[in-house]
């Protein structure tokens, strides 16, 4: 679903809000996140990426500049993009921070190795993103994903003490692993690997990775 900077309500949340929500013991998605990002890259040694909906920069810490020597994070709210300015930009020399809506965000094609996404899909049209990334990529270049799956005793946004939050639940839409997997390849790519993760608030998500086959 592609919603407007006016109305999405992304813009409205405080980033003190979102890391203590998302840092609440509770909920546990920061770390979760992070250490995702980290063993991806970690595993894939991308020398340019794009993370879409990097927020304040959560992860960022688990990047290694030496073998990374480009790399391209988006998000719709300035609070947020300052924020992770503040905190990377000495420590990533190579670090690219654009403040838009990815509908509007594009950049060369075949120019990036890998595109991240981190609960970044529930909140935008997964056809477009599929395809952005597709022409994005180098040919063998990977795509990965991490999605929430839903849960009977959950709701979509945990209860926290930060309220703010709960502006996203009626703009938030789970996206169905298998419908990933048939978007990724109508795009061209393949999978690669995927699981499911369990965290100890009984909230489960799908990481997914696919690499774009060379057409």
């Amino acid at each position: 679903m592609n919603r407007s900077k006016r109305s999405n309500p992304w813009l409205s949340i405080p980033a003190a809000d979102y890391e203590g929500h998302m840092g609440n013991p509770e909920v546990a998605q920061l770390e979760f996140l992070s250490r995702t990002f980290g063993e991806l890259i970690r595993e894939f040694k991308p020398a340019s990426l794009v993370v879409l909906g990097s927020a304040t920069g959560n992860g960022f810490e688990r990047i290694q500049q030496e073998s990374v020597r480009k790399l391209i994070a988006l998000d719709i709210n300035q609070e947020y993009v300052n924020i992770c300015r503040e905190r990377f930009e000495e420590k990533i020399p190579c670090l690219e921070l654009v403040c838009a809506d990815i509908a509007s965000f594009e950049i060369e094609e075949a120019s990036t190795d890998f595109v991240y996404a981190g609960l970044f899909l529930e909140y935008v049209d997964p056809v477009m993103v599929l395809e952005k990334a597709s022409r994005w990529l180098r040919p063998l270049g990977i795509f990965a994903a991490v999605l929430q799956l839903p849960g009977t005793s959950h709701g979509k946004v945990s209860e926290t003490v930060f309220a703010s939050l709960k502006r996203l639940e009626p703009v938030m839409r789970l996206v169905d692993p298998g419908r990933l997997v048939n978007l990724a390849g109508r795009h061209g790519f393949s999978t690669v690997k995927s699981e499911t993760v369990a965290l100890a608030s009984g909230k489960e998500f799908f990481v997914g990775v696919y690499r774009l086959e060379v057409s």
